[in-house]
C-alpha cells in the first residue's frame, strides 16, 4: 500500500501511513453508529412517551365515574361541585390532596378520603360533624355548631334547632356556616357536648358569663355555677350527684366551682327581703363522696333577687 500524500499547514506534502487513515476511518464510522444508536434510543423513548400520554388521555384511562359515600347532612351534589372531578377527566390528573382540601371547606365536612381506581372510579368517603350546641342570631335564626365551633347550618330558631337534640349556647354570637365561633366558647362547648342524655333533657341553656364563667340554665328552674376551665367530666358526674340526692323544689342555684364541693341554694318567700348572699362549704363525707351543702344565705353565685334558704343532702327529707 502506498503512502497518501497530504497537504500540511507549511504547504508541504506529507505522505499518512495507510494503517493510520484506516485507522481514522474506523473510528469516524464508529462514531457515526454511536450517534445513529442514540438518535433511536431517543427517538423510542419519545415515542414511548407520546403513546403513553395519548393513553391516559383517552378514553381508556379517564374518568367514569366519580362516588361519593358517607354524607348525610351534606347533598352529593354540593360535594362533587367542591371536588371538582368529572366523568371524562384524565384520571392522573386527579390529584387527591387538593380533592379533599376543596372538599374539607364545606361546613359539615370534619374529614375526607379520595380514591383513585384504575378502572375510572374516583371515590369519596366523607365524616361529618355532629352538632352538640345550637347559637341565636340577630335575626331570630339559630345556627348549629360543633364542639369545634364549627358553625355547621342555619336552622329556624333556637326551639327548632332543640329537635335536634343539642342545647342552646348563650353569650356568644354567631356568622354564616363554614365560619368558627370565638375561642372564649371552647369551655361551653366542651360541656355541652359532654352532656349526658339524662343531663340534657334538664338543661335548658349552657351560658357564658361576662367574666367566662359558665352557667347552666336548669329545667324548671334554677342554675348551676361552674368555674373557669372545669373538668366538665367531673362537674357533670356531681352536678348528677346533686340531682339525684337533694330535694330540687324552690332551687336557685347549684354552685360547682369545687366540683366535690358542691353549695345548693333555694329561693324563700319571694315577698321576703333579699338577704345578701354568703356562702360556705362542707368537706366531703368519711367515703369522700360528694356532699352537697346549702345554708340560710344564698350561695355567692348570682341567684334571684330574692332571699334563700339552703338545706343538706342529709336533711332534703324534712324539706318541703
Amino acid at each position: 500500500m502506498s503512502p497518501t500524500a497530504v497537504s500540511s499547514d507549511s504547504g508541504r506534502d506529507t505522505a499518512v501511513d495507510p494503517r493510520i487513515a484506516a485507522r481514522r476511518q474506523e473510528v469516524a464510522r464508529g462514531l457515526g453508529r454511536r450517534r445513529r444508536r442514540r438518535l433511536v434510543v431517543v427517538l423510542a423513548v419519545l415515542a414511548v412517551l407520546a403513546v403513553g400520554w395519548l393513553v391516559t388521555r383517552s378514553a381508556l384511562l379517564d374518568v367514569n365515574e366519580v362516588v361519593v359515600e358517607g354524607n348525610q347532612r351534606t347533598s352529593t351534589d354540593d360535594l362533587l361541585a367542591a371536588a371538582s372531578v368529572n366523568p371524562g377527566d384524565p384520571l392522573v390528573d386527579v390529584d387527591a390532596g387538593a380533592v379533599r382540601d376543596r372538599v374539607l371547606v364545606l361546613p359539615w365536612i370534619a374529614d375526607a378520603r379520595v380514591e383513585r381506581g384504575w378502572g375510572g372510579t374516583v371515590r369519596l368517603t366523607v365524616s361529618e360533624r355532629t352538632p352538640v350546641a345550637s347559637v341565636a342570631r340577630g335575626d331570630g335564626s339559630a345556627v348549629l355548631v360543633d364542639v369545634d365551633g364549627r358553625v355547621l347550618a342555619v336552622t329556624g330558631d333556637v326551639a327548632t334547632a332543640a329537635t335536634s337534640g343539642v342545647v342552646p349556647l348563650e353569650g356568644v354570637g354567631a356568622q354564616d356556616p363554614g365560619s368558627t365561633l370565638d375561642e372564649g366558647a371552647h369551655d361551653a362547648l366542651a360541656v355541652a357536648s359532654s352532656l349526658s342524655a339524662s343531663l340534657r333533657s334538664r338543661v335548658a341553656a349552657v351560658a357564658i358569663r361576662s367574666d367566662g364563667g359558665l352557667e347552666l340554665r336548669l329545667r324548671p328552674q334554677g342554675t348551676v355555677v361552674l368555674g373557669h376551665g372545669d373538668d366538665p367530666q367531673a362537674s357533670l358526674a356531681s352536678l348528677l350527684t346533686v340531682l339525684a340526692q337533694v330535694d330540687l323544689t324552690d332551687l336557685a342555684t347549684i354552685d360547682l366551682r369545687v366540683p366535690d364541693q358542691p353549695v345548693v341554694s333555694r329561693v324563700s318567700d319571694p315577698s321576703a327581703a333579699p338577704t345578701p348572699p354568703t356562702t360556705s362549704r362542707s368537706g366531703t363525707g368519711s367515703a369522700g363522696a360528694t356532699t352537697p351543702t346549702t345554708q340560710a344565705s344564698g350561695s355567692r353565685a348570682p341567684v334571684p333577687k330574692a332571699s334563700t334558704t339552703t338545706t343538706t343532702a342529709a336533711g332534703k327529707a324534712g324539706h318541703g
